[in-house]
């Protein structure tokens, strides 16, 4: 026995063991107990072990691994590296229709382009007014007293938390355009006893700022939707660059990819 080299291997449970480790392979640590030289080969699993003192002073972590031995795991957890890694390859680019603006009498597309940290994006909305020569809407009494006849928008938003499959959004716009708007000129009385009211348009222009809050929703590998509210001043830049309270509601559908 006095010959017997005395190495330790102490287990990540506490336990020691006094013995002579013969081998240690890419998964298992072999060794042979001190109280029986000749005895049966015994193993572990090396993962099991924290470190292995030798007889000679020296002492191995096996468990240690350098950075180029790591591999990604094709299998993890829910909501681990898997998740992230697949909002990392998310579609940068989304063209949508706001199809709220259809019911004002206008189209309303965009082009969204989102960088590739996931958490900035530009986006380019244009209006192009169909039905904006009647103090309507699409199908009924409009609430405001203008209608766009054309615009042209300039957005930088921000995800702070990246992107997910239901992503948070804010940011600013700037919107450039044209629009008719009606006052009342005069009213009366039809035949049928119907009251007629009668409205002028004049044309302006206009330019508007807004702050948007809003989020977007990862429907598909190729299908998206926003919800966005901005809210900001709008100045008419006619002689007396009038200036008022704007509000923009959107719901937006369409292919990203």
């Amino acid at each position: 026995m006095g010959s017997f080299a005395q190495d330790v291997i102490y287990k990540k449970n506490g336990e020691q063991i006094h013995c002579k480790v013969e081998e240690v392979s890419e998964d298992r640590v072999k060794y042979r107990r001190e109280d029986n030289e000749e005895g049966p080969l015994y193993s572990m699993f090396k993962r099991e072990v924290l470190v292995i003192t030798y007889e000679n002073g020296t002492y191995e972590y096996p468990n240690v691994i350098t950075q180029s031995e790591i591999k990604p795991n094709p299998v993890s957890e829910p909501g681990t590296e898997k998740e992230r890694e697949e909002f990392r390859d998310f579609n940068r680019n989304f063209i949508g229709i706001n199809l709220l603006n259809l019911y004002h009498g206008n189209l309303n597309l965009s082009y969204q382009h989102i960088f590739s940290s996931g958490k900035v994006a530009i986006r380019f909305p244009i209006k192009i007014g169909f039905d904006n020569l009647n103090h309507q809407d699409y199908y009924f009494p409009s609430l405001v007293d203008q209608k766009v006849i054309g615009s042209i928008e300039a957005d930088l938003l921000f995800f702070p938390a990246g992107q997910r499959w239901v992503s948070y959004v804010n940011g600013i716009g700037v919107e450039a355009g044209a629009l008719n708007s009606f006052t009342e000129s005069n009213s009366s009385v039809s035949s049928l006893g119907n009251s007629v009211q009668y409205y002028t348009h004049v044309t302006k222009t206009y330019t508007t700022l807004y702050f948007y809050n809003g989020f977007t929703i990862k429907a598909g590998k190729n299908f998206g939707m926003s919800v966005l509210l901005g809210i900001g001043p709008k100045k008419f830049l006619d002689s007396r660059n009038r200036l008022e309270f704007m509000t923009n509601f959107s719901f937006n559908m369409g292919y990203s990819f």
